[in-house]
């Protein structure tokens, strides 16, 4: 399958986030993953903490926008590690992930503890 990203405009994404649907399967999602990161285990209860993210982005599978097995509970800094690519510069439009673990540099070595 084709893994290029089709661009999707602003309006795209306006319209299909304040759908009362999406509304209805973040929350499914939120409590499925009992409003932690699904990554770092981080509770995100709190305004503007959790992120329902799709794995498989819209761009490249808009038919798996709304399936549960597609979407997971992020923070907001596993979200931003999960698409290292908006950093990069990465110009192919593929997905980056990169999760550092707590405690570790981006290698996943422990990082040094400062005395």
């Amino acid at each position: 399958m084709d893994q290029r990203v089709r661009p999707m405009s602003l309006d795209d994404d306006h319209l299909f986030y304040n759908r009362k649907r999406w509304h209805d399967v973040r929350q499914i999602v939120l409590l499925r993953d009992n409003w932690h990161c699904v990554i770092c285990n981080t509770k995100v209860r709190g305004k503007r903490e959790a992120v329902v993210d799709h794995k498989l982005p819209r761009s490249i599978r808009p038919d798996l926008a709304l399936d549960l097995d597609n979407l997971r509970t992020l923070c907001v800094v596993c979200h931003n590690q999960s698409h290292a690519e908006k950093q990069g510069g990465n110009s192919t439009g593929e997905r980056v992930e990169r999760f550092r673990p707590k405690g570790c540099d981006l290698d996943g070595w422990p990082a040094e503890v400062s005395r």
